[in-house]
């Protein structure tokens, strides 16, 4: 079969490139990144098949191969990841995308591919990282409260009694923990395919109303505009009720107030949804986490993870938060996404 050599822009790529046959899959031609990636070169790639530098393992045939080939040639470009075997044994992952083509007046399919092996394993200590949370360490916080509020009750010591009740208020925030990374989970592992248009108010005033059922105590209000629609998913509704909630906890008022802004802002194609609420504000090492984008550590000086959810659930959705001190007193959360300017 005849050899297709690579344009001469493709060999100043950093992204490997092959070309292939679109009914056999065949290897036609490979650019240099291609070669220097897979330590392959390309008279052997040419002698080769994607079987034969795929990983030993069933998922990755030559068969499995030419279907995805076949399917782009078909005009559906395919993206997936691929376990590849290097000549000397050492096995990394890439992410292929394969898109049909003519080159030179031949059809064709061009893959291109990069390594993403650090990405997979960073994937799979996240993972384990969720387990762990989801239910070891719950599970074994479960067990330590069981005996603290057994123990509680057992001892007439005030010193003793109070020591236990730190135990016991330590172990339910460890604990917590556990739904909070859950929830991160669910927040990163939605796509595009779970948003749909959103009116804002209609989720706004859910939330609100049940949050003022949870806390009598706490007066929320909502306003602003009412034809605000974006394209969101469930993590905007996660997001809502983790600022009131935030807002709450931290509150040193006996009758704490949030009041809920909704603006349109058309010269932006923005909606921004305003919180503002009466308490002692929030603490510059708390709202350094709304604008520093590199920086993590701070998460350990402030009340909880509560804030990265929001920042997760904005970022998910194309959007962004920031905090500015409110009048006469508090913290007033911006949370800005895209507008969906057709509706």
């Amino acid at each position: 079969m005849d050899k297709i050599s690579p344009p001469t822009i493709l060999n100043t790529l950093d992204i490997a490139v092959t070309i292939h046959h679109p009914k056999t899959g065949a290897i036609l031609g490979v650019n240099t990144a291609k070669e220097r990636l897979y330590g392959y070169s390309e008279d052997e790639f040419l002698d080769m098949t994607v079987g034969d530098y795929s990983a030993d393992d069933a998922k990755f045939t030559h068969e499995q191969a030419t279907q995805l080939i076949n399917a782009a040639a078909s005009g559906t470009p395919q993206s997936f990841e691929w376990h590849v075997k290097r000549p000397n044994g050492k096995l990394f992952w890439a992410h292929v995308q394969l898109h049909a083509c003519s080159i030179d007046g031949r059809e064709c399919v061009v893959a291109t591919s990069q390594e993403i092996t650090t990405f997979k394993e960073k994937e799979r200590r996240l993972r384990l990282f969720y387990r762990i949370f989801r239910h070891n360490l719950r599970n074994d916080m479960n067990i330590i409260l069981g005996y603290s509020e057994q123990l509680e009750q057992a001892i007439e010591d005030d010193d003793l009694e109070m020591q236990i009740q730190t135990i016991n208020n330590t172990a339910k925030k460890v604990a917590s923990l556990s739904d909070s990374v859950t929830e991160i989970e669910q927040i990163t592992n939605r796509t595009l395919a779970d948003r749909s248009p959103t009116k804002v108010m209609t989720v706004i005033e859910d939330v609100a109303s049940e949050f003022r059922e949870s806390h009598p105590q706490i007066t929320v209000t909502t306003s602003g505009a009412e034809d605000v629609w974006v394209n969101a998913d469930d993590n905007l509704r996660v997001a809502f009720r983790q600022i009131l909630d935030n807002a709450v906890e931290h509150n040193d008022r006996e009758q704490p107030t949030l009041s809920v802004t909704i603006n349109k802002l058309e010269e932006r194609e923005q909606a921004q949804i305003e919180i503002a609420d009466n308490g002692p504000g929030m603490p510059d090492v708390e709202s350094q986490i709304f604008e520093n984008e590199d920086e993590l550590t701070s998460v350990s000086h402030s009340s909880g993870i509560g804030l990265w959810i929001i920042k997760f659930c904005a970022e998910s959705l194309g959007g962004y938060v920031n905090v500015e001190d409110n009048e006469p007193r508090g913290s007033v959360v911006k949370f800005t996404l895209p507008l969906l300017s057709e509706y």
